[in-house]
């Protein structure tokens, strides 16, 4: 991104807000198409898309004015301290932590529509779970 995009200085060119639009900008979209088309699976996107945003949001945060990369910083050990009791070591969650986050939230969808009768075939099987998931749960 370095190469394409260029540097800035040391006290950063871009506002929070053009930082922002900057990210949003360089994310990925492409990969969409590759799943749309049939090109990719799901599950071979994924790693993908994980890498592609944290190269997106570190080229973007070093070109922030320092303030906006302090205020970061500060935000990111903070919500880190708040939801897992420690300092982050890192600027973005692991592909692990990622993963706990997302498919905890699937779950706790699919448990409320079930409990809600949303679903339109209360006898469907839930599909299959793909092999990632399984050795998931058998780390568990």
């Amino acid at each position: 991104l370095q190469s394409t995009f260029g540097n800035s200085t040391a006290w950063g060119d871009l506002t929070p807000e053009q930082t922002r639009r900057l990210y949003h900008t360089l994310l990925p979209r492409s990969l969409l198409g590759l799943y749309e088309m049939g090109v990719m699976k799901p599950e071979e996107l994924a790693p993908l898309a994980y890498e592609a945003r944290i190269a997106a949001k570190e080229y973007a945060r070093s070109r922030c004015i320092w303030t906006g990369r302090l205020l970061t910083t500060a935000f990111d050990h903070y919500r880190s301290l708040r939801d897992y009791g420690r300092l982050a070591t890192q600027s973005s969650m692991s592909w692990d932590d990622l993963w706990n986050k997302y498919e905890a939230q699937i779950v706790q969808e699919e448990c409320e529509n079930e409990l809600s009768g949303q679903r339109s075939d209360n006898k469907k099987e839930p599909t299959s779970r793909n092999s990632n998931n399984r050795q998931k749960d058998e780390t568990l």
